[in-house]
């Protein structure tokens, strides 16, 4: 027979009452634990089912199609990350990125901003490259192999011009040029490449600019590390956010990629562009100024000029009545 407790007037404890209370309520707990767990894996069979046969739910990488992100899949190795000031990057060795040596078959992007729209130079300014020697003294009106000699991929400034160059070696050893003009000033964008066996394609802000074929069937033998701008150049451009894939990325692969662009030149504190901006503010003080003047000029020669005018046909009004007979009847 079970033992049971009894208070002084005869009835069963509360001791008892409690142990019971707390067995159903863990009772309760289990079932909605295990009914909840069972509707989620319902659920999962269901979105899987649907993103297998329907249409895609789930998307392990930024831009691939899908609603819900899969976190841990991303495979762009991401360098020079911007800091909100002009923060000057070192050269990049290709062996710690996972490009390694490859030459093709890989993709790449990054930003750039030029804090300084007044660069002049007859010869290209280089803001970018893998591989390659930079010619300190480039010989005025040359190809771009007159500012940088053996490179795999280089991005640069036309001569004189906000023309963006970007650039790729073929096995000939001759220059493959994508042309961007007018590029925007003082406003970061983001450049993209992909490279292939046959062809490569640029991207400006996610969009397709173009895709080049080699002239000579192929990319050369170049590699190295990839520079940031360096000497004057680096004064004049800021450049963040290097992604690397060691893959040929999907064009929803370079629009989407993650980190975003970098943020204007406006919202950054270095002194390069608080100079870019101070000038542009002076040029267009002068230049209102000037066209103030001008203006006043012009208002001051109008109203001589019918003054002179009123006095003129005064002065023949007069000669004329002084020698019509009516008149001096």
């Amino acid at each position: 027979m079970p033992y049971q407790l009894y208070n002084n007037s005869g009835k069963q404890s509360g001791y008892e009452s409690t142990v019971s209370d707390s067995t159903s309520t863990l009772s309760v707990l289990k079932t909605i634990l295990i009914y909840g767990a069972l509707t989620v894996i319902i659920l999962m069979v269901i979105l899987l089912l649907i993103h297998y046969t329907i249409y895609p739910i789930f998307y392990l990488q930024p831009g691939d199609p899908g609603i819900i992100p899969i976190p841990g899949f991303a495979d762009n190795q991401v360098f020079w990350k911007p800091s909100g000031k002009d923060t000057v990057f070192t050269d990049l060795s290709d062996i710690a990125t996972n490009v390694q040596t490859g030459i093709m078959n890989y993709s790449l992007s990054i930003d750039i901003a030029i804090q300084n729209p007044y660069i002049t130079s007859n010869g290209y300014n280089v803001i970018f490259s893998r591989g390659g020697t930079l010619n300190p003294n480039p010989q005025p009106n040359s190809s771009i192999k007159g500012a940088i000699s053996d490179y795999n991929v280089a991005i640069a400034l036309a001569p004189n011009s906000t023309d963006l160059i970007v650039s790729v070696l073929n096995s000939d050893g001759n220059p493959e040029n994508v042309l961007i003009p007018n590029i925007p000033v003082q406003t970061p964008f983001r450049i993209g490449m992909v490279l292939m066996s046959s062809v490569f394609e640029v991207y400006l802000n996610g969009k397709l600019v173009r895709t080049r074929k080699y002239a000579s069937g192929a990319p050369g033998n170049y590699t190295g590390p990839f520079h940031p701008p360096t000497g004057n150049m680096a004064r004049s451009v800021r450049v963040g956010n290097l992604l690397l894939w060691n893959r040929l990325a999907s064009p929803s692969n370079i629009r989407y990629a993650k980190p975003p662009l970098m943020p204007p030149i406006e919202k950054d504190s270095g002194s390069g562009t608080s100079s870019c901006l101070s000038l542009n503010t002076a040029f267009s003080s002068i230049e209102d100024s000037l066209v103030t003047d001008a203006n006043a000029a012009a208002s001051a020669a109008s109203a001589a000029l019918s003054a002179t005018a009123v006095t003129a046909t005064s002065a023949v009004k007069a000669l004329n009545d002084s020698l019509d007979p009516s008149v001096k009847k």
